[in-house]
């Protein structure tokens, strides 16, 4: 039962995502990845709509926060003798 449960909302989700993908444009897509493919040196990553820059903007943000929080207790603990 707990499986079809969690299928249920896995289904869900991908369905919910997918449903979020097709909000954008197929075309100004396109142009951005031809854009960055003719670059130099592209970057690392891309990320493709305006709510998917906030969610990693988020999490970057997250993620600086435990840094931060860590840098006390954990910022010096290199050997003594290094």
């Amino acid at each position: 039962m707990l499986i079809n449960n969690a299928g249920n909302s896995f289904a869900g989700y991908f369905e919910e995502q997918h449903q979020r993908a097709a909000a954008g444009d197929p075309a100004k897509l396109a142009h951005a990845l031809l854009t960055l493919a003719g670059r130099d040196q592209p970057p690392l990553r891309f990320v493709a709509g305006a709510d998917a820059i906030e969610g990693v903007s988020a999490k970057a943000r997250e993620l600086l926060a435990q840094a931060d929080a860590s840098r006390e207790l954990g910022g010096d603990l290199g050997h003594a003798d290094a």
